[in-house]
């Protein structure tokens, strides 16, 4: 059973959005090996993961994975075992305060989104190392960015119009925002709750599929913003959000379990695939039981294919190979063939 606390539906409290405080200019012009206090050699172990937060497949035997609690970057090859690390709490060069998604830059690059230290940290691997090839200052509501067409997407809401993502170019202009919904009335830390989601951009569709965090929803958008398909998840367990006195918000959480979608992972051409947790809070109240959920949808359409569950949970799939990880009872990540 894992503390309530260390599962991913913390709510942070949200700085003031501010969209042209987007990027800036980016940082570093020369790659650098990051310092031996932060880089590891090869060891046959696996890590101590305190929450593992995100992670994306590098190479058929190679995995970065990010680790929320003690904010640091981990390499480690398909048995799970440590290759090197890089990153430490802090608010320095290479430091992180509040890391909980990584972006795929290209094959050998990740972007490390820190919305406390407010910064994209680009981390290259090259030979089993980890080197830092730059940051660039980066919205601290972006809680998470895919690239499509040479911009950055970003799941930045905008509460005032009821828009879900934001458009930017990489030099930091933005392109305005876009995917509205229907907000209830309530204060705006409510609005905020409900137009959480998590995002993935189809390449080759040109498209952008959002799974909203709390609710069954999943829509996709061309890059103008324009709808091409909306559909509702089976099976979903959406918990109550409601307004509070005192002008925030407040979550009931359902004794048959809840849902919370973590990832949207383009599958090939033809398929996305959306990953959710489901959680049972207590007893004791401060503690939770965790599986896995994924829904397989139709790109073009957006129809249900398929929808499984499990204690093994999906977190990055690429060329064949997918990243998993259970808990037993610590977290282990591995890499598997599909």
């Amino acid at each position: 059973m894992k503390r309530a606390r260390d599962l991913q539906f913390n709510h942070h409290p949200r700085l003031a959005t501010a969209i042209h405080l987007l990027f800036a200019v980016a940082v570093a012009a020369t790659t650098r090996p990051l310092d031996a206090q932060q880089t590891g050699r090869r060891v046959a172990s696996r890590p101590e993961f305190g929450r593992v937060a995100d992670a994306m497949l590098m190479a058929d035997d190679r995995v970065v994975v990010l680790d929320l609690q003690d904010q640091r970057v981990w390499y480690l090859d398909a048995e799970g075992r440590t290759v090197a690390t890089a990153g430490r709490r802090g608010a320095g060069p290479g430091e992180f305060l509040l890391t909980e998604r990584l972006l795929r830059m290209d094959d050998s690059t990740v972007g490390v989104i820190d919305r406390r230290n407010a910064r994209l940290t680009s981390i290259r691997v090259r030979r089993d190392t980890l080197f830092a090839i730059g940051s660039t200052p980066y919205s601290p509501t972006a809680e998470e960015a895919c690239l499509l067409g040479g911009e950055h997407i970003l799941a930045m809401p905008d509460v005032a119009k009821g828009h879900q993502l934001t458009r930017a170019r990489p030099d930091g202009t933005a392109l305005g925002t876009f995917a509205p919904i229907t907000l209830p009335d309530g204060p705006p830390l409510l609005r905020e709750a409900h137009l959480r989601a998590s995002i993935g951009c189809l390449e080759e569709r040109n498209a952008i599929v959002t799974a909203a965090a709390w609710h069954p929803v999943v829509r996709s958008f061309d890059r103008t913003g324009r709808t091409l398909w909306e559909s509702t998840l089976p099976a979903f367990r959406p918990v109550r959000i409601e307004a509070t006195s005192d002008g925030g918000r407040r979550f009931t959480y359902r004794p048959d379990g809840n849902s919370l979608t973590t990832r949207v992972l383009p599958n090939g051409r033809d398929t996305v695939v959306v990953l959710a947790q489901i959680f049972w809070v207590g007893p004791p109240a401060d503690t939770a039981t965790v599986i896995g959920a994924r829904y397989d949808l139709d790109a073009a359409t957006g129809r249900v294919l398929r929808v499984r569950e499990g204690t093994e949970r999906l977190l990055d799939m690429r060329n064949g190979m997918e990243a998993v990880m259970t808990e037993d009872p610590e977290p282990i990540v591995r890499i598997r063939r599909r």
